[in-house]
């Protein structure tokens, strides 16, 4: 098993949508076992730690919090055209953060960033009007 909560639940989703989507007299095995895997006394450990991590009161948690704090910090400081890629020029505010898009804000700021989304952006201007590279 992982410690990774997004992963327990992307895969609890996965399951979900797959039984009602194709295996539907199924669901009720499933759901039996989520149950007695929220049961067992091995799992109780993920369980605790599932929890701690809805309720923020784990410490990956908080600091993970605390990285998206000081990135809207960065991001709001330099919101054009970011800091770039050498690092902040402030020593009170630092560039890494646990998400990607909010260190593309970071580094490219919000008008490169939002280039990224459009439809003209970086996923369509290496390939011809046919698809082809």
């Amino acid at each position: 098993m992982t410690y990774s909560r997004g992963s327990l639940v992307g895969l609890a989703v996965a399951v979900l949508v797959i039984g009602i989507l194709r295996y539907r007299k199924l669901l009720w095995l499933v759901l039996a076992a989520g149950v007695l895997l929220l049961l067992l006394p091995p799992t109780q450990a993920y369980v605790a730690r599932f929890m701690a991590g809805i309720q923020l009161q784990d410490r990956a948690t908080l600091m993970r919090l605390g990285e998206y704090r000081d990135a809207m910090g960065l991001i709001g400081r330099y919101p054009w055209f970011g800091v770039g890629f050498s690092g902040s020029p402030d020593a009170d505010l630092y560039v890494g953060v646990s998400n990607l898009y909010l260190l593309m804000a970071e580094e490219m700021g919000v008008v490169e960033w939002r280039s990224f989304f459009s439809p003209s952006g970086p996923s369509s201007s290496c390939c011809g009007k046919d698809g082809d590279a």
